[in-house]
């Protein structure tokens, strides 16, 4: 039996992670949320050893199907070693079947400054104002305050709820593990998935849009327990489309992520 008042989205049993409610995703309260499989997934990779100190690049994750609200064991394991460049991958089970797995790449520290940075300065980006300037946003009377909703907190930038692009700081409230501090990157991972959510082209009440991935661009490490996404979406007219992130912290621009999307009316998808 789920806990009725969890702490965490997930709890620890032995190796494997059991989802509370607040696992839970929006479209199924039978299946967990892509956010928290994303995070987890992360976790895992984090934890595995190397050589030097390293930074994460990039980031792919693929959502399988759906992972029903039962123990989760996720495995990671480096694929291409390397002192200078390592490949990496993970994979969460759920009752025997793979429902998500992740392939990623990091690189190693630079234990100097960069030569070339400065060189060819960035492209402007305007600031964002902080998160403490934006008045907490209501989530939308649909999306279950006791799923995976119930551990975000969002503050819109610029749009809202209403379809088209927005701009939204978004933080967890709740730990994804219980008695454990979510790393900047897991935080990110997990809030990143938000993208095609706040910036949607199609209304929940009609359509089906959900994510089937989620790749993630990494330029520096990320910090902090905020994270903000400038999204756009873009259908194609084809039952598919893309959503697009800029992704910032509390130090400014730290990432871009994309997600490939499956959009479909309500009444045909349950068909």
């Amino acid at each position: 039996m789920l806990p009725s008042d969890p702490c965490a989205v997930f709890e620890l049993d032995g190796t494997l992670l059991r989802p509370t409610l607040l696992a839970r995703g929006p479209w199924d309260g039978g299946s967990i949320h892509g956010s928290a499989l994303e995070a987890v997934l992360v976790r895992a990779l984090e934890r595995l050893p190397h050589p030097v100190p390293m930074l994460w690049t990039r980031i792919t994750i693929e959502l399988l199907r759906p992972a029903p609200m039962a123990v989760v064991e996720v495995a990671a394991k480096v694929t291409r070693p390397g002192a200078r460049i390592q490949a990496c991958a993970a994979t969460a089970i759920v009752d025997g079947e793979v429902v998500a797995r992740a392939s990623a790449l990091r690189m190693r520290r630079s234990q100097s400054a960069d030569p070339v940075a400065g060189a060819m300065p960035a492209p402007a980006e305007t600031p964002l104002p902080p998160p403490g300037d934006c008045p907490i946003s209501a989530m939308p009377s649909f999306l279950d305050p006791r799923a995976f909703t119930g551990a975000v907190e969002l503050r819109f930038v610029h749009g809202d709820w209403n379809l088209g692009p927005s701009t939204a700081w978004l933080t967890m409230t709740r730990p994804l593990v219980a008695g454990e501090d979510p790393t900047p990157l897991q935080t990110l991972t997990a809030l990143a998935d938000w993208a095609h959510g706040i910036s949607q082209k199609v209304s929940y009440e009609t359509h089906v849009f959900m994510n089937s991935d989620l790749t993630i661009s990494l330029e520096r490490e990320p910090v902090g327990s905020w994270v903000a996404l400038e999204a756009t979406t873009t259908l194609g007219g084809q039952g598919t489309g893309v959503a697009h992130s800029r992704i910032h912290d509390i130090a400014g621009p730290v990432a871009r992520g994309s997600q490939s999307l499956f959009v479909d009316e309500r009444a045909r998808a349950r068909a």
